[in-house]
C-alpha cells in the first residue's frame, strides 16, 4: 500500500529544516520514488523564497530560512533575483500586457512552422525537448545531492571539532596531573636530602658535640603510606586506624578501587561530621599487584585525631562525575 504523499505544509518545513525524522524519511522516499515530486519542491522553494522576500515569513520561519539559505551563494543570487523581480513586477506586467497582443502572431508562426515539418523531424525536436528536461531533472538532483553532502561534511565537521577540544582538555588535565606529581617528587627528594644530610652531619660530629644520647637516632620516616579499601562501616578493625608518627610530613593513602572505568577522579576529605578539610582532582588509577588504585599525599599537619570520611567521584567519557566511594578511617596521633 502506496503511503500518503507529504503535504506542503511538511515539505516546507523540511526545506526550513525543522521536519521531523519520520517527515525527513517520508519526503525522501517520496522524491526517489516519484519524478514529479522534484518541480513540487522547487516550487514550494520558490514560494517560500518570494515570503521571505515580501516579509510574509514569521520571526522563527525567518531565521530558519536564513539559516539553511544565506550560507549558499547560488541561493543568495536566487532570493536577490526574486528580491528584483518583486520591485520591477508591476512594470513588467504591464509591459507584457502591452506586449500580448504582438506575441500571439510569433505564437501562431512558430505552431505553423513545427506543424509544415516532417514526422522524422518533429520527432527529432521531441526528443531534443525531452533530452533537455531531462537534463535539467538531473542537474537538479544532482545539486540537492551536493548540498545534502555539503550539510552532512559540515556536521562532521562540527562533530571532529568537538573531539579535538575533548581531547585539548584530556591532555590539559593529564599535563596538570603530571606537574603535580613532579613537584611532589621534588618536595620528597629535598626532604629525603636534607634528612640524608643532617644524619650525615650527626655521624661525623665529634663526642662532645653530638647530643645527649649515646648514638645518633635515625630520623623519623617524613612519609607513612596506608592503604584503604573502599566502604562506611568500619567497626573498630585495626584496617581503620591510621597511627601516623609526630615527626611525618605526609600520610600517603593507597585507594582500592571498586571500579576503574573513569576517565579522572577527585578525592574530598570530610571529617565524620561533614566539614571538608581537603581536596585534589585529576588523579588517575593504577594498575597494581593488588588491582586498581588511587593514591593520594595528604599534609600530615591537617589531620587531627578524630574520624575522617575520604569520598571518591569519577569523571565518565562523557564529562559527567559520580560517586565511586567512600573510604572511612580515624586517625590515631603517636
Amino acid at each position: 500500500m502506496k503511503q500518503t504523499a507529504p503535504s506542503e505544509e511538511q515539505i516546507k518545513r523540511y526545506l526550513l529544516g525543522d521536519a521531523s525524522a519520520d517527515e525527513q524519511r517520508l519526503i525522501e522516499d517520496e522524491y526517489f520514488s516519484e519524478d514529479a515530486f522534484f518541480d513540487e519542491m522547487l516550487a514550494i522553494e520558490d514560494e517560500l523564497i518570494d515570503a521571505y522576500v515580501r516579509g510574509e515569513l514569521s520571526a522563527r520561519e525567518r531565521e530558519q530560512f536564513e539559516r539553511r539559505f544565506l550560507v549558499s551563494e547560488r541561493q543568495r543570487e536566487r532570493i536577490e533575483f526574486a528580491r528584483r523581480l518583486q520591485t520591477s513586477a508591476p512594470l513588467a506586467a504591464a509591459s507584457a500586457a502591452r506586449a500580448g497582443q504582438d506575441a500571439r502572431p510569433l505564437r501562431r508562426s512558430i505552431l505553423a512552422l513545427v506543424e509544415a515539418l516532417g514526422p522524422a523531424a518533429r520527432f527529432a525536436l521531441a526528443a531534443v525537448a525531452l533530452v533537455i528536461a531531462l537534463g535539467g531533472v538531473w542537474l537538479a538532483r544532482e545539486a540537492l545531492r551536493v548540498r545534502e553532502r555539503l550539510a552532512q561534511a559540515e556536521r562532521e565537521r562540527v562533530a571532529l571539532g568537538e573531539r579535538i577540544a575533548e581531547l585539548e582538555r584530556q591532555i590539559a588535565e593529564q599535563r596538570a596531573a603530571g606537574d603535580q606529581a613532579r613537584h611532589q617528587l621534588q618536595r620528597e627528594q629535598d626532604e629525603r636530602t636534607r634528612l640524608e644530610r643532617e644524619l650525615a652531619a650527626l655521624k661525623t660530629a665529634p663526642e662532645h658535640a653530638r647530643p645527649a644520647a649515646a648514638q645518633p637516632r635515625l630520623p623519623l620516616p617524613a612519609i607513612v603510606s596506608f592503604v584503604l579499601s573502599p566502604g562506611l562501616v568500619r567497626s573498630g578493625g585495626p584496617s581503620n586506624r591510621l597511627v601516623i608518627p609526630a615527626g611525618a610530613r605526609r600520610v600517603r593513602l593507597r585507594l582500592e578501587l571498586e571500579s576503574a572505568d573513569y576517565r579522572s577522579y577527585r578525592a574530598t576529605l570530610q571529617t565524620a561530621e561533614g566539614d571538608q578539610v581537603w581536596s585534589r582532582g585529576g588523579l588517575k588509577a593504577q594498575e597494581t599487584a593488588a588491582g586498581q588504585t588511587i593514591s593520594v599525599n595528604i599534609p600530615a599537619h591537617i589531620l587531627a585525631a578524630r574520624d575522617y570520611i575520604l569520598s571518591l567521584t569519577g569523571t565518565t567519557s562523557q564529562g559527567t562525575t559520580e560517586r565511586a566511594g567512600d573510604y572511612a578511617f580515624r586517625v590515631v596521633k603517636d
